[in-house]
């Protein structure tokens, strides 16, 4: 009651009652996962001497964002979720398909996608 300002069982998930405290995220169980998926940011001011193009997260942040890709598709409210890698900390906003880096001074704002085709996640593709 104390995170929830509600009784254990007197809320369902996806309600928000209180919001100075947490509420209960909807989970679907049902949801097909895919076979593959990597998630990518698009790079256009050659940082770190990249060229223009689509480049792929490593693959435990990929399987992070995806984790919480799949909670905002049963919970739309949540939109905006934080993704630490590394050294820097994320804010990943799926309903405007971007990320912004809030750990760095310039908040650098890139396009991100979720891509399921494997051959399209080939480094040497992904640019394609």
């Amino acid at each position: 009651k104390d995170k929830t300002g509600n009784e254990w069982d007197a809320v369902m998930a996806g309600e928000w009652t209180d919001h100075d405290k947490y509420a209960c995220l909807k989970i679907d169980r049902k949801r097909l996962q895919d076979d593959f998926v990597m998630w990518q940011y698009y790079v256009d001011d050659h940082v770190d001497g990249k060229e223009t193009g689509w480049y792929n997260y490593e693959q435990e942040a990929s399987m992070t964002v995806d984790g919480i890709y799949h909670e905002w598709q049963t919970n739309s409210e949540w939109c905006v979720r934080c993704v630490q890698s590394g050294a820097f900390c994320y804010h990943v906003d799926f309903n405007n398909s971007v990320q912004i880096n809030v750990t760095h001074p310039n908040r650098k704002s890139r396009k991100i996608r979720r891509c399921v085709d494997p051959e399209r996640a080939k480094p040497e593709v992904a640019n394609a």
